[in-house]
């Protein structure tokens, strides 16, 4: 009898088939999608894909008529034990995007679809017809991913797009309303994710920007570059999702199911060690990869900024008005840095005093205003003990906070590294 089961089993695994549809559309001022596509493809290929069953769309033939096409055919044979990958690059929109907020106030259709929902935008895609032109995750996504679902396939949705948080479903209809809302406020229960056997993971919120790496060519998505590194080191989710946070990017990942692990991604996963890599040749670089290890070496502290209307951002346009917040878990002496876009250090606490941040807590650190030089910055906060942060203060008082030399930037890292110093 154990012969006979252990025969079956081998037998589904062999014929079970994995379909992949992949798109990438460079149109208003993207340039990586079509790469991050091409580069998703052969990840696919080395997983063990047929060739023939990976479908590439790109730029013209990415329309929104192709795309579900493709969808609802591999949707149609698709058989129990099959695998489904769906790779999007592009742009994307929902209501809380406010360069689309016209187009979408004007039509009163639109704006009832996309409430609790998302939209992906394909190639033919037209703002005087938006609402027929634009691919909306309640009426053309949700359906399919429904029928694939309770077919028992296992699939994975990625999307690498600006407000992709909710480009995945119609939300739970009994869940409350409200308009606008952070994702984190709500969007954050497994009993609002509907699907059992698809996983999803989004390049950022529902309500922030995603961004391109146009440092270096190729250039690509920083959420696309990081996907795929991952996927060939890691097989399950939650070490994907690990290893795609630790990757430096000014946006916050999106990943389904929230509290459940999927062991594996890739029936027969392989590991391609030598993935390729960014080199950061520059000191300055060097000494901010120091400062990034150091703060994703504890998720006890939250730093965060929000907009006047509480919505949580990490990519703002010139002049927007922002609140910056930290949350902990424990108590500490604040310690806080900002690396700037121009490659300049500043110690911004402590100062001449210590600002001691309670357990549990969440606390103003102060109003910002997005100004020039733009580009990628990043702030960082420590928690650290008292002793400490004494010695910070005196490093402030060289120079008023600015850490101009390697020497003083490199103080400031071996300060932290040492024993005792994080809490």
């Amino acid at each position: 009898m154990k012969l006979i089961f252990t025969y079956i089993l081998l037998s589904s695994l062999i014929y079970a088939k994995s379909y992949a549809l992949i798109i990438g559309i460079n149109k208003n001022g993207l340039k990586g999608a079509v790469n991050d596509a091409e580069a998703i493809r052969e990840l696919m290929l080395f997983q063990g894909l047929n060739i023939r069953d990976i479908i590439l769309l790109k730029n013209r033939k990415a329309t929104k008529k192709n795309i579900l096409k493709e969808l609802r055919e591999i949707a149609d044979k698709l058989k129990r034990g099959d695998r489904f990958y769906l790779f999007f690059s592009g742009h994307g929109t929902s209501l809380l995007d406010p360069n689309f907020a016209t187009v979408i106030n004007s039509d009163k259709r639109l704006l009832a679809l996309l409430e609790n929902s998302g939209g992906l935008i394909p190639w033919d895609f037209d703002e005087n017809r938006a609402y027929k032109t634009l691919i909306i995750a309640k009426r053309d996504l949700a359906p399919i991913f429904k029928k694939i679902d309770t077919k028992g396939v296992f699939g994975m949705v990625m999307i690498d797009a600006c407000f992709s948080g909710m480009s995945f479903k119609d939300i739970n209809p009994n869940s409350r309303k409200q308009l606008p809302i952070p994702i984190k406020l709500q969007f954050n229960s497994n009993s609002i994710y509907p699907y059992k056997n698809i996983v999803y993971l989004a390049s950022t919120v529902v309500s922030d920007w995603a961004l391109e790496d146009k440092s270096h060519r190729p250039y690509r998505g920083f959420f696309s570059r990081a996907l795929e590194q991952c996927l060939y080191k890691y097989n399950s989710l939650r070490e994907l999702e690990s290893c795609i946070n630790r990757v430096p990017m000014a946006q916050s990942i999106v990943v389904y199911p929230k509290y459940r692990d999927v062991s594996s991604l890739f029936i027969n996963h392989k590991s391609k060690g030598s993935y390729k890599t960014i080199t950061r040749v520059s000191k300055e670089k060097g000494f901010l990869d120091e400062l990034l290890k150091l703060t994703n070496s504890s998720d006890d502290i939250r730093l965060f900024t929000v907009q006047k209307n509480g919505i949580e951002r990490k990519v703002y346009t010139p002049n927007t008005l922002l609140k910056l917040k930290i949350s902990t878990k424990r108590d500490g002496y604040l310690v806080f840095l900002n690396f700037r876009a121009n490659g300049k250090v500043k110690l911004h606490y402590p100062k001449y005093q210590l600002r001691k941040i309670r357990a549990n807590s969440v606390e103003t650190l102060g109003e910002f205003r997005a100004t020039a030089p733009f580009g990628e910055e990043y702030m960082m906060a420590f928690l650290v003990n008292r002793a400490v942060a004494k010695r910070f203060i005196e490093i402030y008082k060289k120079n008023m906070g600015n850490l101009d030399t390697p020497s003083s930037i490199k103080e400031v890292i071996e300060l932290l590294q040492g024993i005792g110093a994080v809490v």
